[in-house]
């Protein structure tokens, strides 16, 4: 299976993967907000996630990330992962009625009576 390596500054953080079949990313993601009352403005930092049999998967990553940290991202074939940290699954009914309310409001824009 396809397995993201993910270390950061050469230390390992994780081994990840979604299975035979699923999604898996690894992100760097800045942001800059310049907005009244935000006490953070810079927020800079990876996530290592995926998703499988309908879960969402994370794995265990800093919080922040600074200026001059390498991260680098292996993609290996492996037969063993670490698990992960976090796996939460949809409300399905929650996903169905929100599904319902936006068919809803296509049908109105665009089957107008």
């Amino acid at each position: 299976m396809i397995a993201f390596e993910v270390t950061l500054n050469g230390q390992r953080l994780c081994t990840a993967s979604a299975g035979e079949t699923g999604v898996l990313t690894a992100a760097v993601t800045w942001v800059m907000r310049a907005a009244p009352g935000v006490t953070e403005p810079c927020d800079l930092r990876l996530e290592v996630g995926g998703l499988a049999n309908d879960a969402h998967l994370r794995w265990p990553t800093p919080h922040k990330l600074a200026v001059g940290d390498e991260v680098v991202v292996k993609i290996l074939e492996a037969a063993h992962s670490d698990p992960p940290s976090r796996t939460e699954r949809d409300d399905q009914a929650f996903v169905e009625a929100e599904e319902r309310k936006y068919y809803e409001r296509l049908k109105l824009k665009y089957e107008p009576q």
